[in-house]
C-alpha cells in the first residue's frame, strides 16, 4: 500500500507557505506518477478534480440536512458516512452518499425535544463513535462539527481547467481556505462561527487534544 503525506505550512499568510504548499503539491504528484509508471494528464487530474467536487458536494449537503432537519440524520452518522471515504474508492464512496441522500427525504423521523448545539476543538484524533452517541442520547442535537476536516477544507467546487497542472485556481483555493480554517484563532472562535451560521444557543462542547477524550459541557460564550 502506497501512502503519502502534505506537510501543510504553518503559516499560510505567507508568500512562501503558498510557495511551500505548492512544491508538497507537486511533490505528492509526481510520488503518485513514479508508483503508476505514467505523466498524469489533464484529463485525468480534471476527472480526478470533478470526482472529488461531487464527493464535497455530497458532504456538504449532507450537512446541510443535519443542520437543518437534525431528526433526519444524526452526527453519528454522518460521521460514519463522512469517514467512509477514507476506506473506500471514491466512486463507491460516492455512490453510497448519493443513495443515502436519496432516501434520507422518505425517514419515518419525527423531531424531538432537544438541546442544539455545536461541538468543535476535536483536534487531529477522531472522537469513538460511542462518544458522539452517547453526547446526542443524553438530549442534545449536534447540527455542526469539525470532524474529519481535511475532507471537507474545500467549501465549494474546484474549478476545472483546461490546464490544472499550470493553474494556481486550486493552490488559491487551498491556501485561502484551509488558511481561514487554521488561522482561527482559538477553538472558541471556531465555534462562534458555528453558532452564528447554525443559530444554536451558547453551549458547546470542547475536546482537549490528549489520548484521553475530556468534554467540556455548557460552556456560555
Amino acid at each position: 500500500m502506497f501512502v503519502d503525506y502534505i506537510h501543510f505550512p504553518q503559516n499560510l499568510a505567507s508568500p512562501l507557505g503558498k510557495q511551500y504548499l505548492e512544491t508538497e503539491y507537486r511533490r505528492v504528484l509526481g510520488n503518485l506518477e513514479e508508483r503508476s509508471g505514467r505523466r498524469a494528464a489533464a484529463e485525468d487530474l480534471n476527472r480526478s478534480i470533478a470526482l472529488y467536487n461531487r464527493i464535497r458536494g455530497s458532504l456538504r449537503e449532507l450537512y446541510r440536512i443535519r443542520a437543518e432537519s437534525p431528526h433526519l440524520v444524526s452526527a453519528a452518522e454522518s460521521f460514519v458516512l463522512a469517514r467512509a471515504g477514507t476506506l473506500m474508492a471514491p466512486k463507491d464512496h460516492l455512490e453510497m452518499l448519493q443513495q443515502v441522500l436519496a432516501a434520507i427525504p422518505g425517514r419515518p423521523a419525527r423531531p424531538k425535544d432537544r438541546i442544539r448545539v455545536v461541538l468543535e476543538g476535536s483536534f487531529c484524533e477522531l472522537p469513538p463513535l460511542a462518544l458522539i452517541e452517547t453526547l446526542e442520547e443524553a438530549g442534545c442535537y449536534i447540527l455542526d462539527d469539525d470532524f474529519l476536516r481535511g475532507w471537507r477544507w474545500f467549501t465549494s467546487d474546484v474549478p476545472v481547467q483546461e490546464n490544472p497542472r499550470a493553474s494556481n485556481e486550486f493552490l488559491n483555493m487551498g491556501t485561502t481556505e484551509v488558511g481561514a480554517l487554521l488561522g482561527q484563532p482559538t477553538v472558541e472562535a471556531g465555534c462562534r462561527l458555528g453558532i452564528r451560521k447554525n443559530q444554536v444557543p451558547r453551549l458547546f462542547f470542547q475536546f482537549r487534544p490528549h489520548n484521553v477524550y475530556r468534554g467540556r459541557f455548557a460552556r456560555s460564550i
